[in-house]
């Protein structure tokens, strides 16, 4: 064997043996178990939750020195601007940069008060749905620009539904022919049909309803 082929077969073996010994490390951390007590694990979760929170800080802090540096920038070329203008023009635009201010805080301010009426105007629209035995949860589609006109619009809104009611009723008598046999000992009032039941409540108990109706109890 020549030293050329020696060495060759030297570098190999090497190579092998250090595989081999990654592969044996690489084991050993597999089978490696972290064991931890229940206050050590909420403790590393703590700490974990505590660096989560440091890291969204630091992330604003970055962010609130970037805007402050903005608007520091901005100031600096207004002011460098404004030092340009004559005494007159300079008036002018400090008074319509003033003006431009109060309009946007009256935007703001007149934004939140009518989100506050439409609140308001949702709750009570909820509140009288339910007092005429109608769903609330369409109170959000009905309330409209002041109480007076949520008011009409709950009224049309309830002579629509007692008049759809009625008409699934009437479709239903048209529609399938009553059961003879042993029914429920609920007895039923065209009150509680239009008021207080739904189209589901009534084909559930559909059977019942239309034998009062045969027999004109209803």
């Amino acid at each position: 064997m020549t030293e050329e082929q020696t060495a060759t077969v030297g570098t190999e073996e090497e190579e092998v043996k250090n595989q081999q010994g990654q592969s044996e490390e690489e084991e050993e951390q597999e089978e490696e178990v972290v064991e931890m007590s229940r206050d050590e694990y909420e403790a590393e979760k703590q700490k974990e939750a505590d660096r989560r929170v440091q890291q969204a800080l630091k992330k604003r802090e970055q962010e609130y020195k970037k805007e402050l540096e903005q608007k520091t920038e901005e100031a600096r070329k207004e002011a460098e601007e404004l030092a340009k203008l004559s005494q007159e023009e300079r008036t002018k635009v400090e008074k319509e940069r003033e003006e431009m201010k109060l309009s946007k805080e009256r935007e703001k301010l007149e934004g939140e008060r009518k989100e506050f009426e439409n609140e308001k105007l949702k709750l009570q629209a909820e509140k009288e749905l339910s007092m005429r035995g109608l769903p609330p949860d369409f109170a959000p589609y009905i309330y409209g620009e002041d109480a007076e006109d949520t008011m009409e619009r709950i009224t049309v809104f309830e002579e629509k539904w007692q008049d759809a009611l009625q008409k699934g009723i009437e479709e239903k008598l048209r529609s399938k022919t009553p059961k003879v046999g042993v029914g429920k000992k609920n007895q039923f009032t065209r009150q509680h049909l239009e008021n207080n039941m739904t189209l589901d409540e009534i084909n559930e108990s559909w059977d019942q309803i239309s034998r009062q109706m045969e027999d004109g109890k209803l």
